[in-house]
């Protein structure tokens, strides 16, 4: 940390901040280019501006609530609460961290396992044992140690696939989704006081929200659960939410009822694919029956099918990309965005979850919450709920424990013994720690370092999140523009959550002058400011979101996609922002042309967060755009051109910012760029000039084009020229703000010049075939005016791939070769294909006989060996093969299962896998029920999500008593 003094922090407005930012405009003036045309490079240097004096709403709302953001993954009713030896840590937890509940999602579910089925109505739970039950439940809870949290409630419950669906409920089968729903509804009427009713006595408070069922799709359609004796499709899920939903709602009104829980939100997987035929296929089935819309979403620092199994983040514009998406078709189904719960988000890491605990993997867990808590508070108006998954401490999930807990024991990791402790997780709410209030006008330079500030009283806290892996120097600016005084900061602390040596740190320092603060990778920091008096912002703005009339268009090269915005309110707006949303191959263009009401608007090059996304298949994010609001009408039209075809703009959404006064923004055009730099071209022939202009957060972007001699090349307002007359001239771009300008030479001759390819893209450039198959490719020519766009096609080798004149590729046998395609005048791109011989997956014992004739006994282990190889072209998917013992019945009915992964076999072809199945408690096999018996059986998944389930299989496995 390199201290400064911000002198500016006791100061009114004026002459010192205005000269503090044009200082900090020199630290930013370098440019590189990119795409061809000249743009500012990520600062270095990140300035953030926070004005006292100006409260920031947005749809409504400028409190920060806690019950919202600060939750814990748990609820009031949750036996890990329930003893005098957790009594002072709840009194750390809910009462010093103030840190609100926040979901459960057993009770329910283990309730349905229990209660008896009606005589009267097979597969229905009998009404009366729900009240009876559920009043038990409550005088259990009127004197439990529990209750004196009790209004720390502010939760949700929902249900689990492997008892809330048909087929896999114990003891009897559900009589379908209407059954479920009925009993969900009655569950919270009788296992839960009414919300009108604040008496503990009376029981637990009742949950605001209710999940259907958690993360469905992946336990019964990617990942099916043991025990379906039908395939089951998404849309047989989302029938299931929309009837569980209609018959809930008939008995309870009061809670509200949503899903479907997305796990894993990819919405751009197959080329958008997997938005319509999960997500968006959900809305159109079940929407209209939904309260609220949950999702999940984690970051993996280590993701077993990334390459080199790295990085696979969604935190920063991916997150923004994917929350539009949803909101955008919302709004256009209902004409309103339905609110959004994310009831789990945190931190994943494949290489770590199976081991013991440890502080560096607690950090790999949570440095991903801050950054995507700070994207969801910025949705207040449309964001419900949102819960860090963080558990209390799930001793029974085994050994090793659960990861993703707040409690351990004080020896972990050599033993599971000890005192009750806290995880490294309790940083992370110590961060957040008293945070509360006012929502307070923030702003930086940086796509990367994220803030927001809060006031209540005396004490102002500034947020800061930094979504890169790099160190980012930090210049904080207090502004206080509204007052003629300004109070005065007596004390600052900074809180800094970070990593030393990949283990978490909350440091605290206390100071008395704002610093030039270093905000290590990926971490977090709260700036607690202290004040001599309260803080009393005296002007306000009000941030409304826009969504365009439109939803996924198809990128084509040259044509441009177009959005639309009605009935916008342009009253007092001081600031607009365009949010550009869009999925992509990684080869292609992330620089599009944007126009609004025809102004060509300045795009930035930087996106929040990982801009290459390349431990993904393709990128999907969002650019965010500012304009100036002089452009801004009522109805506003905006074009969207890329220079290359493929993917989809997904959204495009607007925020309008009204306010009686403008934000201090370090927005002067400082610098611009105009390309190409010189040309020529014939008479009567058209090109078109590219004006880039720096900082690309600059606010007012408008530019003028003019023409040294119009009787030889003119210009038009958006930089296309046209040559009228043989001779030479001169075209300048000059930025209205600023006055800076830039000119190209242009020569005018008498013949047309003709505009040659210089690139060709192919998409995909790497294919991997099986003989027999076909696909299609495409070609994208650079730059977009060429003259002549045709393609040639052609086969290194057509004896392994054969290509037609429109791109269509035959595999015809096995080998490797590049598909060219060209373009007039030579430029050229490749496609790499490889061609294989389709040989189903199988896997097999190393010696089947051994399972069979060998005796083992109970509290011992079963070893197991085989060998695998998944299919031709497929790998074998993230968990790598799946080990079951699994107890049957003579109908050959599921009664349980113990399963073990070999994580080693994930992202491989081929190869030995092996796992010990642990014996520890189980029943003999001659003390099992008359019929039943173990079956020892492998199976793998593949990374397209076909199931191998044959060729491995061994039964009766005999076990015996260790006695």
């Amino acid at each position: 940390m390199q201290p400064w003094t911000n002198k500016s922090a006791k100061m009114k407005t004026g002459a010192h901040s205005r000269f503090f930012i044009m200082i900090y405009g020199v630290l930013l003036s370098i440019l590189s280019h990119v795409d061809g045309i000249a743009t500012e490079t990520a600062p270095s240097n990140t300035l953030i501006i926070l004005d006292t004096s100006l409260i920031r709403s947005t749809g409504g709302i400028s409190q920060f609530d806690r019950r919202k953001y600060i939750t814990l993954h748990t609820d009031v009713t949750e036996n890990d609460w329930n003893s005098p030896q957790s009594a002072s840590m709840m009194d750390t937890v809910f009462r010093d961290l103030d840190i609100y509940f926040g979901r459960n999602n057993g009770g329910m579910v283990w309730w349905a396992n229990q209660l008896p089925e009606d005589p009267q109505r097979p597969g229905y739970i009998q009404p009366l044992a729900i009240s009876e039950q559920g009043q038990i439940a409550r005088l259990n809870y009127a004197s439990d140690l529990r209750n004196r949290f009790d209004a720390r409630a502010d939760t949700m419950i929902g249900g689990q696939p492997q008892v809330m669906w048909p087929e896999l409920k114990a003891n009897w089968d559900w009589a379908g989704a209407t059954a479920v729903g009925e009993y969900m509804a009655r569950y919270v009427n009788k296992f839960y006081r009414p919300f009108s009713d604040s008496t503990v006595s009376s029981g637990a408070p009742a949950p605001r929200f209710i999940e259907i069922m958690n993360e469905p799709l992946y336990s019964l359609c990617d990942d099916p659960l043991p025990g379906l004796s039908k395939r089951v499709t998404p849309l047989d899920v989302f029938e299931y939410h929309r009837d569980a939903a209609k018959a809930f709602k008939f008995i309870n009104t009061n809670t509200q009822i949503g899903g479907f829980t997305v796990a894993f939100p990819e919405f751009d997987l197959q080329n958008f694919d997997r938005w319509d035929q999960r997500m968006k296929l959900f809305m159109d089935t079940a929407g209209a029956e939904m309260d609220f819309f949950s999702l999940h979403f984690y970051d993996f620092n280590h993701h077993w099918a990334a390459p080199d199994r790295g990085y696979v983040h969604f935190k920063g514009s991916r997150l923004e990309a994917t929350l539009d998406m949803v909101e955008t078709y919302s709004h256009q189904l209902w004409g309103q965005v339905k609110p959004l719960v994310i009831s789990e988000y945190g931190g994943r890491d494949h290489t770590t979850e199976r081991d013991t605990w440890s502080p560096q993997r607690d950090w790999v867990f949570m440095k991903a919450l801050t950054p995507m808590l700070m994207t969801f508070m910025d949705r207040p108006d449309r964001i419900e709920k949102t819960i860090p998954f963080i558990v209390t401490s799930f001793d029974w999930a085994g050994d090793p424990p659960y990861p993703w807990r707040l409690l351990r024991f004080s020896n972990e990791p050599e033993s599971l013994s000890g005192d009750r402790v806290f995880t490294e997780m309790i940083k992370f709410y110590e961060l957040w720690k008293e945070v509360k209030g006012t929502r307070l006008d923030t702003y930086s330079t940086n796509p990367d370092v994220k803030a927001d500030a809060y006031t209540f009283g005396k004490k102002a806290w500034l947020i800061l999140s930094n979504l890169s892996l790099e160190k980012q120097p930090v210049f904080i600016n207090i502004q206080n523009s509204g007052e003629s005084t300004s109070a005065e900061i007596t004390e600052i602390q900074i809180r800094h959550l970070h990593a030393v040596n990949r283990i978490p740190q909350l440091t605290i320092e206390q100071d008395t002058q704002i610093s030039e603060f270093m905000l290590d990778p990926e971490a977090a920091a709260v700036i607690e400011l202290t004040y001599s008096r309260e803080l009393n912002p005296t002007h306000q703005s009000e941030t409304i979101k826009y969504y365009s009339d439109q939803i996924k268009q198809s990128i084509q090269e040259s044509k441009a996609s177009v959005f639309t915005f009605s009935n916008v309110d342009i009253n007092q707006a001081v600031e607009a922002v365009l949010d550009l949303s869009f999925g992509r191959a990684h080869p292609f263009s992330k620089h599009p042309v944007v126009t609004f009401n025809g102004n060509i608007l300045n795009v930035p090059h930087q996106f929040a967060g990982d801009d290459l996304q390349s431990g993904r298949s393709s990128f999907f994010g969002q650019l965010n755009i500012p304009f100036p609001v002089s452009i801004l009408q009522a109805t506003n039209t905006v074009s969207i051109q890329f220079p290359d075809s493929g993917g989809f703009v997904s959204s495009v959404c607007m925020r309008v910012t009204s306010s009686d006064q403008v934000p201090v923004r370090p927005d002067q055009v400082r610098n611009i760029r105009i390309y190409p730099e010189q040309a020529s071209l014939g008479v009567n022939q058209q090109r078109q000039l590219t004006a880039s202009l720096s900082p690309e957060n600059a606010r007012d972007i408008r530019v003028n084009w003019s023409s040294s001699d119009p009787s030889i090349v003119s210009v038009d307002r958006l930089g296309q020229i046209t040559g009228q007359a043989i001779g030479s001239a001169t075209i300048t771009v000059t930025s209205v703000e600023s006055n800076h300008s830039v000119k190209s030479s242009i020569q005018v001759i008498a013949e047309r010049v003709p505009v040659l390819a210089d690139t060709v893209l192919v998409e995909p450039s790497k294919l991997e075939m099986i003989r027999g198959e076909t696909a299609v490719l495409s070609a994208s020519i650079l730059p977009i005016d060429t003259d002549n766009r045709s393609i040639t096609w052609s086969s290194q080798n057509p004896q392994v791939a054969t290509v037609d004149s429109t791109g269509k590729i035959v595999a015809v046998a096995d080998g490797s070769t590049q598909i060219t395609a060209t373009a007039t005048g030579g430029a050229w791109g490749v496609c790499e294909i490889t061609s294989q011989t389709r040989i189903p997956g199988s896997i097999t014992f190393d010696d089947k006989s051994k399972y069979l004739q060998t005796i083992y006994k109970v509290g011992s282990t079963l070893p197991v060996t085989c060998s695998f190889r998944a299919t031709t072209g497929r790998k074998v998917d993230e968990k790598g093969l799946k080990f079951w013992l699994r107890e049957l019945r003579s109908n050959w009915s599921v009664v349980k299962d113990r399963v073990v992964y070999d994580p080693s076999t994930a992202d491989k072809n081929t190869g030995i896998a092996s796992a010990s199945i642990s014996l520890k408690d189980l029943t003999p096999s001659t003390a099992l029920p008359a019929g039943n018996f173990y079956y020892l059986w492998v199976t793998f998944t593949e990374d397209n999500g076909t199931q191998i389930t044959q060729g491995a299989a061994a039964s009766p496995i005999t076990i015996v008593s260790d006695e």
